[in-house]
């Protein structure tokens, strides 16, 4: 009886480490990005955090990434895969600011990675406040 519960145990303890990376992978998967929604996450050293926006050609994205607990580096990368931008302004507590014209029509990445490679996890927030067509005329 003892062995058959120790086999049994071994057998789960052995299912449950195969399928560990499947189960982590799960936790990274690409976010949609959408107007007006504030999305929250904590950033550990050697993670980054990737979100996705469609966005149509001639398009104006005007984020927010607020960094109350890590100090982040934000990079951008177009429908091709091609790093377009990245942005590290103020440190922990304070505010980088995004925009983005859209050259192409497609989803474009957005990478969100600790500055420094051995800071302690922390928070940080991301919202797209402005999503709207390339303005046409210097009023706009």
């Amino acid at each position: 009886m003892l062995r058959h519960v120790l086999e049994s145990t071994l057998l789960i303890a052995t299912a449950l480490f195969a399928f560990q990376p499947v189960l982590a992978n799960a936790q990274d998967e690409v976010a949609e990005l959408r107007l007006n929604s504030r999305v929250e996450r904590e950033l550990a050293p050697g993670q980054t955090h990737e979100f996705r926006i469609a966005l149509r050609s001639d398009q104006y994205v005007f984020a927010t990434v607020e960094q109350p607990g890590i100090d982040v580096v934000v990079r951008i990368h177009d429908p091709e895969g091609e790093v377009v931008d990245e942005i590290d302004g103020p440190g922990v507590g304070g505010m980088e600011i995004v925009t983005l014209v859209s050259g192409t029509a497609g989803d474009y990445r957005i990478e969100i990675l600790p500055f420094d490679p051995e800071a302690e996890p922390g928070e940080y927030a991301i919202t797209i406040l402005r999503l709207e067509p390339v303005a046409k005329t210097m009023s706009g």
